[in-house]
């Protein structure tokens, strides 16, 4: 993996080359150096199995640059695996051929938005971390899942105090999910900031699903943290997490279809703000008109309970970046604040068009020029899948570390005592919008970690996989009636962004049983 300095060096000799060159009038240069690794868990009780499948170690590096020629034209363009000269040459010639006139381009970053805040505050034992002690700490996470379900067993047994129990291994117990660690390095300079600035930084996340196959019954556990001493101690809880909640859903009761008061957990909270809430909170969602949330800047999109920030400066989270892939500092956004509609998530480019759009007031709601630092750049990105910055991408908007809050948090056992009868959705897929992403008409499928509230308490659990949530992400934001106080870590799969989301109270959210013919043809 390339170094810092190799990736420094490398950025201000290219700059150096394109700025002797007659036919450029401006120029930003961008070099990356990723390495993402994963270990997929794959154990099946009743099915010969390796437990740890395809350890995969995937690297890459590349120069990208973007070009501003002096006919106007602007292109850009990369080259895989090399960060020499003549690496530069093949992004400029490629930058070349594809440079078009672009009217809604109005000039590549400059040094007005402030410096970054933020050096070495990346994990060095995570950074330097070795194949073969990350593959061990993969080992580790499965051998606690099949401790956790050595453990299900026991306890199950002795309170019965019954010794016709099957062991665990004998109901189809199946452990998957992964183990990952990004590790990312960057460097950028151009004619306008031509000194080079470097990042680097890590992010490591766990995601395990667990099933008794037998019996139904599903649970899920996850982890997501920047530290190495996070994932030794994350890792397993989040493999063990995901055996109990499994162990939790034996049996699980049916909903009947219909409008029901609901606690979303932290997880369905981040899938609920990443697929349909946070592409609508962007510069470039408002500009091209696909935002759910037109021309409502400094209305009320949502309760009075709901805060929604993203801070990529802050050192305590884990998608903590000191720049962005513009070479502009990060730091934090406020999106919605007590409801209402107070920030954009944007890129240098989107924030330019905004200001420059003639119709630009009409569909933010407000003159973007009065509320310039509410669409402040801090948010241009070279993602790529979660895999960490990539050199062949072009900057778009993605959050860093988005945060779901309030101003009146309160306790889980607080919000769960104001139900009397609902239901508890731990864990959700495939949420995404129908009807246009404008619309805010939305789907998305219960799957584990989910439960019946009967009296304030968390009561029978929710067959997995049979309710369907089919509603108006508009119209939910506003029926949030509570936010809990706890925050924790999520990161989705593909994501190179964190989430941090609390549990949340919604009242009549429309809810669909699904699976009867299913059901029925297993039961004949």
């Amino acid at each position: 993996m390339k170094s810092v300095e190799e990736l420094r060096k490398a950025c201000a000799e290219a700059l150096a080359y394109l700025k002797a060159q007659s036919d450029i009038a401006d120029a930003q240069v961008f070099m990356a150096a990723n390495k993402h690794w994963l270990c997929r868990l794959n154990y099946t009780s009743h099915i010969r199995s390796n437990g740890l499948e395809e350890p995969k170690a995937s690297q890459n590096f590349g120069t990208g640059v973007t070009i501003v020629f002096a006919d106007g034209k602007v292109g850009s363009g990369s080259a895989e695996s090399n960060t020499s000269i003549d690496g530069l040459r093949e992004a400029l010639a490629k930058a070349k051929i594809a440079a078009v006139k672009n009217p809604e381009f109005h000039g590549l970053p400059q040094p007005e938005f402030g410096k970054p805040t933020l050096t070495d505050y990346h994990d060095n034992a995570l950074m330097g971390l070795s194949n073969k002690q990350f593959v061990s700490i993969a080992w580790e996470v499965l051998r606690q899942g099949l401790r956790g379900a050595y453990d299900v067993w026991k306890t199950v047994a002795l309170s019965s105090k019954k010794t016709d129990i099957p062991n665990p291994l004998d109901l189809n117990l199946i452990i998957g999910g992964d183990v990952q660690l990004i590790r990312e390095r960057m460097a950028v300079a151009s004619f306008a900031m031509p000194n080079v600035q470097t990042d680097e930084s890590s992010m490591t996340a766990v995601s395990i699903t667990a099933m008794f196959e037998k019996l139904a019954a599903k649970g899920s556990g996850f982890f997501a943290g920047k530290t190495l001493n996070e994932l030794l101690h994350g890792g397993p809880e989040a493999a063990r997490s995901a055996i109990n909640s499994a162990a939790a859903t034996m049996s699980g009761s049916r909903i009947e279809s219909g409008e029901h008061t609901v606690i979303f957990g932290p997880q369905a909270v981040a899938e609920l703000i990443n697929n349909l809430v946070a592409p609508g909170l962007t510069a470039g969602a408002i500009f091209a008109e696909l935002s759910p949330f037109q021309e409502d800047f400094g209305k009320m999109i949502a309760s009075p309970k709901l805060c929604i920030y993203d801070d990529g400066a802050n050192p305590e989270f884990m998608g903590v970046k000191a720049i962005t892939c513009e070479g502009l500092p990060t730091g934090r956004t406020d999106l919605v604040v007590d409801g209402k509609l107070a920030g954009l998530l944007s890129s240098h480019y989107d924030y330019q068009r905004m200001l420059w759009d003639p119709e630009g007031a009409r569909k933010l709601g407000v003159d973007p020029h009065e509320h310039k630092e509410a669409l402040w750049p801090r948010n241009g990105f070279r993602f790529g899948g979660g895999a960490g910055r990539q050199f062949s991408s072009d900057p778009s908007c993605s959050g860093s570390n988005t945060i779901v809050t309030s101003s009146e948090k309160e306790p889980l056992e607080n919000l769960l005592q104001r139900v009397k009868q609902g239901v508890y959705i731990g864990r959700m897929w495939y949420v995404y919008p129908i009807n246009g992403s404008r619309a805010g008409d939305f789907t998305g499928t219960v799957t584990a970690d989910s439960y019946l509230i009967e009296d304030g308490k968390l009561s029978r659990p929710l067959k997995p996989n049979t309710v369907r949530i089919n509603d108006n992400i508009k119209t939910l934001l506003m029926k949030i009636v509570g936010v809990s106080d706890q925050l924790k870590p999520v990161n989705l799969w593909g994501a190179d962004e964190a989430m941090y989301a609390p549990d949340i109270l919604v009242e009549g959210v429309k809810l669909e049983s699904i699976g009867e013919s299913v059901e029925m043809t297993r039961s004949m």
